[in-house]
């Protein structure tokens, strides 16, 4: 890694947020530039407020005098040779999708893209809760879904999809992801015992030393944390919300 600056951008099924990244701590420096994803999110519909989002970013990085800074983008599903296989938590439009190269013509300039649960799982292993962990880490985020990374020795397996685990007969995300457990009305007491018995899937495939929980929810974690059952150890993202912005910025400047 020879950047000390990079900008990362996370494109979820809520919003489109970005921030420039110090990559010696993995913080975020000056204001988080965010707009709303658009509804329907169709592919054409969000490519120009991921420009947007990046142009501010740019303009951010000249003021400051930081110059033409490396760009990763975190998208909200598989990537697989500079195309979006899925269309989770976004629009079917995204369905095999060429996405990197629309980005690119959005954007004007070079950019890489990866999932934004493998962004916040780099992030986490960088400078979060994952740092310094030997053997395999489990990273998820609850959110609009449930996103996952798996990390051996800090190292990402890419896209898998642990989200999409059957849980009570239907996907695991589509009733503990943190808009789930909003839209059936859960307490957070009667969610997290959903979620530990989750987790003691989760252990039992993979026998991680350790599973990192993060995501939108985590800001609530003083709801919920001390009802949870884990089988393994399990601790709070390190990043926070912002995982997935630094996770993409540190992609992007080891690519480059």
């Amino acid at each position: 890694m020879v950047n000390q600056w990079a900008m990362g951008i996370d494109v979820g099924g809520t919003s489109v947020k970005g921030g420039v990244v110090d990559l010696r701590t993995g913080t975020l420096t000056g204001a988080v530039v965010r707009r709303t994803t658009p509804v329907p999110a169709r592919i054409e519909a969000c490519m120009p407020v991921i420009a947007e989002v990046a142009h501010a970013l740019e303009r951010d990085a000249e003021l400051r005098g930081l110059g033409v800074l490396p760009l990763g983008v975190a998208l909200s599903g598989d990537v697989r040779d500079g195309r979006h296989t899925s269309g989770v938590n976004l629009h079917d439009s995204w369905m095999d999708a060429p996405a990197l190269d629309l980005l690119v013509a959005a954007i004007g300039r070079p950019v890489v893209i990866l999932n934004d649960a493998d962004a916040a799982g780099l992030g986490e292993a960088a400078w979060g809760a994952a740092a310094g962990v030997a053997g395999v880490v489990v990273v998820l985020t609850f959110g609009t879904g449930i996103g996952s990374a798996i990390l051996l020795d800090g190292r990402v397996l890419p896209n898998s999809g642990f989200g999409q685990l059957p849980f009570q007969g239907r996907p695991a995300e589509q009733l503990l992801s943190a808009v789930a457990r909003e839209r059936r009305r859960l307490s957070w007491a009667r969610w997290a015992a959903d979620v530990s018995s989750y987790l003691a899937v989760v252990d039992e495939l993979l026998r991680p030393e350790r599973i990192v929980l993060g995501g939108g929810v985590i800001a609530a974690r003083d709801r919920f944390w001390l009802v949870l059952r884990p089988t393994c150890e399990l601790v709070p993202a390190g990043l926070g919300p912002d995982a997935g912005i630094a996770g993409a910025a540190r992609f992007a400047a080891d690519i480059r």
